[in-house]
């Protein structure tokens, strides 16, 4: 878990790494003030965009029986292709 002063510098970075923006340093500060304000005193979990890709690819590639096929293509064991897929229903029924 970073620490206030990491994330800053690390969206800094960023910032510097993927933009042409003229002062990444105040953009950063002004972006994790934000953050605190809005956010202070929750817990957030900011999901891996990464993760959250292969997720979306292993449920299109679901054809109701390749559980284990799935775990082999993306690296997760049967189990958790099987709950992940379990949750992705819960939440679309809930809607």
């Amino acid at each position: 878990m970073k620490n206030l002063l990491e994330m800053k510098e690390s969206l800094c970075a960023c910032l510097k790494d993927r933009t042409a923006l003229e002062n990444p340093e105040l953009i950063s500060e002004v972006v994790l003030s934000l953050m605190c304000e809005v956010f202070s005193g929750d817990n957030v979990y900011i999901p891996n965009r990464k993760i959250d890709s292969k997720k979306q690819a292993i449920i299109k590639k679901f054809n109701g029986n390749n559980h284990h096929q799935l775990a082999l293509e993306f690296g997760y064991t049967a189990r958790h292709v099987y709950r992940m897929l379990s949750n992705e229903k819960s939440k679309q029924l809930q809607l």
